[in-house]
């Protein structure tokens, strides 16, 4: 995905799908042009906020504006798998044609990534959207904090800022077994490593 740059908080977000991005784009929209964002035609076709902020990009520095602040959200990477599975297997458009268990998704995870482009950039792991280096970054906020980084862009925007919450899972059931688990904590190894401050395995 595409940095999000925004002139009244002085800041660059680096947005990670399953981080809230959904939301803090809804939100970055709102403050750049005091309205809500809605969905509309161009030619008959329609026009989302992806295609307005861009679409999936693996991490690149960029030129950052004299005084801006980079800033990302991470997540504990099983907390992000388990969101991803109730998003990817209640959506049409993955086109799993079923509704897999949780276990049944682990362990036929490389089947539906390889069939649905969608499932494939959902589950890739943070660090292609982080790189490997947190201290690029000026702030990294923690999913499960984000009124902290609602508060931070109202002290750079002198205007009080609230988090929508736009994107929320199916509720599907989240159990599964122990050895299912540790699979996911294997194939997210890099991702406990980069977010080793944050989250442990």
């Amino acid at each position: 995905m595409a940095a999000t740059i925004c002139q009244e908080t002085r800041t660059v977000y680096f947005p990670v799908p399953k981080n809230g991005s959904t939301s803090l784009r809804h939100l970055f929209f709102k403050i750049e042009n005091g309205f809500d964002f809605l969905p509309f035609k161009i030619n008959g076709k329609s026009q989302e906020l992806f295609w307005l902020y861009g679409h999936n990009r693996p991490f690149a520095r960029i030129r950052v504006p004299e005084g801006y602040v980079k800033l990302t959200v991470v997540r504990n990477p099983l907390a992000r798998f388990i969101s991803n599975y109730r998003s990817l297997a209640a959506d049409w458009e993955t086109h799993f044609h079923e509704t897999p268990s949780l276990d049944g998704f682990i362990s036929r995870i490389n089947e539906f990534a390889r069939h649905s482009p969608k499932a494939r950039f959902h589950l890739a792991a943070q660090s292609v959207h982080l790189g490997g280096d947190l201290s690029y970054f000026d702030k990294v906020f923690r999913m499960e904090n984000l009124p902290e980084l609602a508060d931070y862009l109202t002290q750079r925007s002198g205007v009080e800022i609230k988090l929508p919450w736009t994107n929320k899972s199916a509720e599907l059931d989240n159990t599964a077994s122990a050895a299912s688990m540790e699979k996911i904590a294997r194939i997210y190894r890099k991702d406990y490593d980069l977010l080793r401050p944050f989250y442990s395995a």
